[in-house]
């Protein structure tokens, strides 16, 4: 089977959210996998904290669900093949970062958090 079938077999297969979905590429510029652009970086969009948070968090969803993540123009997450579980795996990730990313009160928090350690992390440096 080539990407496109496998794609469309899984999506016919199992439940995705939209907002996941229209994110998910199965003709990536730079893998010959499945892709998920979970943003686009540049162009000075957003807060610049905000953005290197969420490039921790996928960073991060990266390892737990095996799969690439580059950030050369959009921050994607790739999986490591086209077979089914690698693209189960790509969805997974998917929706854990928009769930997180979506979830304005988490999502606060943890920029707050991050904030904070940085901060304080600054502090020391600044002050020594």
């Amino acid at each position: 089977m080539n990407k496109k079938e496998i794609f469309d077999e899984y999506v016919k297969n199992n439940e995705i959210p939209d907002i996941v979905l229209k994110k998910i590429n199965i003709n990536s510029f730079l893998t010959k996998n499945f892709a998920y652009q979970a943003l686009r970086i540049g162009n000075s969009i957003g807060d610049l904290l905000d953005i290197s948070i969420e490039l921790i968090i996928l960073d991060e969803i990266a390892k737990k669900f095996d799969l690439l993540f580059d950030s050369t123009e959009h921050a994607e997450l790739h999986s490591k093949d086209i077979s089914e579980k690698d693209l189960d795996n790509l969805i997974k990730g998917a929706i854990l970062f928009e769930n997180l990313k979506n979830n304005k009160k988490r999502y606060k928090e943890i920029l707050k958090m991050m904030s904070d350690h940085i901060r304080a992390s600054m502090k020391k440096v600044i002050d020594s």
